[in-house]
């Protein structure tokens, strides 16, 4: 049980970093607060009459809307924390959120003090992020994981839907060579476009795996993977996701997880080659 519980934590989470989907997302947790105090009226809410409960019930869920977006967009843009990768797991998804129930504390905190003109005590502070936790912990476990699994259910049946008929390779293909720009440079990393198994970025610069002569060999040139994807436009090699471009005639076995579609490929580079939502066409196109 532990360990499924584990491995559940470590499946890829499927985050949205649009600015739309930013406030939309922080209007739903700011209904959902509003409706549970409005509501249900725990934490010392069912004292008051209804009209003051309600008008409280807005202020909290307004100011967890506020504290939501500013979050997100504090990741987004000063931590610029990459989410639309494979190494986004639930946990992680998670933990952020953990976090964002704590700067949600922080805020409910120092309106409660400044309203009711209260001392500041820890006792107090511990009080309102229990309260806050109590609130917004579960909905996020319980959504977050409803998400995960309905995902990943969806991409799975596209995955299985997929039979692949990739280009395949022969040792006697002719040679293809691509020259891939280095930036603001006149030199090329020059390669034959069959020994390229895919290619990742990594922020200013793109790897490049390939195999040559048996072995398997990475190589770092500065550039973005939008320039390169214009290099090899004439092959077999396409864009997967945001990070990645993979050669569809490496490509062995599509399974699915929450983010899209996983891509196992022969010769492996160590890892799969993920494909998000926005690419998933293409390689339908490819059964």
């Amino acid at each position: 049980m532990i360990n499924k519980i584990i491995a559940f934590l470590q499946e890829p989470y499927p985050q949205n970093d649009d600015n739309k989907e930013i406030l939309k997302n922080g209007l739903i947790i700011a209904v959902i607060v509003t409706f549970v105090l409005a509501i249900f009226k725990p934490f010392g809410f069912s004292e008051v009459n209804q009209a003051t409960a309600t008008k409280y019930a807005l202020i909290f869920g307004a100011m967890a809307l506020v504290v939501f977006v500013s979050y997100e967009l504090c990741l987004k843009y000063i931590l610029k924390l990459n989410r639309d990768h494979p190494d986004w797991t639930f946990w992680k998804w998670l933990l952020t959120n953990l976090i964002l129930c704590v700067c949600v504390a922080i805020a409910n905190y120092f309106f409660t003090v400044n309203s009711y003109g209260l001392p500041h005590s820890l006792k107090h502070f511990s009080s309102v992020l229990l309260s806050t936790l109590s609130v917004g912990l579960f909905p996020f476990i319980l959504f977050g994981s409803l998400i995960v699994i309905r995902q990943s259910h969806r991409n799975e049946k596209v995955a299985a839907e997929i039979q692949l008929s990739p280009e395949t390779e022969t040792p006697n293909d002719p040679v293809q060579l691509v020259r891939l720009p280095i930036y603001q440079s006149d030199h090329f990393f020059e390669i034959d476009a069959h020994e390229i198994i895919c290619i990742e970025a990594m922020q200013n610069y793109i790897q490049i795996h390939y195999y040559k002569e048996n072995e398997l060999i990475k190589k770092l040139i500065r550039n973005t993977i939008s320039s390169i994807e214009q290099a090899v436009a004439d092959t077999s090699i396409r864009r997967s996701h945001r990070s990645f471009l993979v050669n569809t005639a490496k490509i062995e076995k599509v399974t699915g997880n929450a983010q899209g579609l996983k891509l196992d490929l022969n010769p492996s580079p160590g890892f799969w080659v993920p494909v998000s939502r926005k690419y998933i066409p293409i390689f339908r196109n490819k059964g």
